[in-house]
């Protein structure tokens, strides 16, 4: 099975920086596929789009409208997940005598700040073009349906917030445009999900609205309400307090961002008092919007059929009091 490359000239159209060896790159390109793009894929449709590129002999007009809608993000990340996976090892090689570095008296070594930025900058554009690949999928299922039929289709959708871009366009907290910081705040939303939200709107209303966004179906006009006014904030802002304390973060002007070497993203020493007040703002905030929900539910009972039959309308607005822990030992930066 090829890669979404035919060969280093077609590798360059996107990356015109590559040059050398395109056996040598496309070892880092099918390894970083592997590891960054199909678990999001699936292996069944990665294989059908390799399959597609190699039978039009990777002339993408000849491939069908969905599958260039596709590919052309799908290259692109590709290209950059594989130059940043590259990167650290590409002037490298092993031998009897240990780790050996190639050197030229034509060139001088990349300073290390340059690399960093270069490494981060590749991960961030990687990420953002896979991102742009799954929301066409998204938009369109029906158009890529061994994706659909997939568990890949349903791993991440099976939670409110299913990217980065719903963290800032419907959670109202910018986690700049970050898949791997979305991904290591999973299992924290999917704990906010059961901690917070389902007794808020009960587990009746809860599993409604999970079906109908799994199934593509509209949600009705009172439940469109409030998941973009109340749960989806909500939700992002517990998250981003309960993962906190567990992940190591970068949290500046430019967003919210997992802090990791291999990414060359470095944090800054943290600021315990200003990550403190940072942490109850977050909390704050997520309490305020989960209590106007349950307002809401309250007002609208009688047009919300799920939420009025379930015990949670019984229940008196929730205490959401969440134990600080705010100065707790946390790689957390600020």
């Amino acid at each position: 099975m090829g890669n979404f490359f035919k060969d280093i000239e077609d590798l360059q159209t996107i990356f015109p920086q590559i040059s050398g060896s395109f056996d040598e790159m496309m070892t880092y390109v099918s390894t970083a596929e592997e590891v960054y793009m199909v678990d999001h894929l699936s292996q069944a449709f990665y294989d059908e789009m390799i399959t597609a590129l190699e039978a039009v002999n990777y002339v993408l007009t000849d491939l069908t409208t969905a599958q260039q809608a596709v590919v052309k993000h799908l290259r692109k990340a590709s290209a950059y997940y594989g130059t940043y996976k590259a990167a650290p090892y590409i002037n490298m090689h092993m031998g009897n005598g240990g780790a050996m570095e190639h050197s030229s008296g034509e060139t001088s070594g990349i300073r290390m700040w340059v690399f960093n930025a270069a490494q981060g900058s590749s991960i961030k554009d990687a990420d953002l073009f896979m991102d742009k690949a799954l929301a066409v999928m998204e938009a369109t299922p029906d158009s890529y349906t061994t994706w659909k039929t997939s568990s890949a289709f349903t791993k991440f959708k099976k939670y409110f917030i299913t990217n980065a871009d719903d963290f800032r366009e419907k959670g109202l907290v910018d986690i700049s445009g970050s898949r791997r910081t979305y991904l290591r705040l999973v299992p924290f939303m999917a704990k906010c999900e059961l901690q917070y939200v389902i007794p808020c709107i009960g587990e009746t209303l809860f599993a409604t609205i999970k079906a109908k966004l799994l199934a593509g179906t509209a949600l009705d006009a009172y439940e469109t309400a409030l998941m973009d006014n109340y749960i989806y904030p909500a939700l992002a802002h517990y998250t981003i307090y309960t993962g906190a304390p567990n992940l190591n973060l970068d949290i500046s002007a430019n967003g919210i961002r997992i802090v990791s070497t291999e990414d060359g993203i470095k944090g800054m020493k943290r600021d315990e008092k200003a990550y403190a007040e940072w942490r109850m703002q977050m909390l704050g905030d997520a309490k305020n919007y989960l209590s106007r929900a349950k307002k809401y539910l309250d007002d609208n009972e009688d047009n919300i059929a799920d939420y009025a039959n379930d015990d949670a309308a019984e229940n008196n607005t929730p205490d959401y009091t969440i134990p600080d822990n705010s100065l707790s030992n946390s790689s957390v930066m600020l």
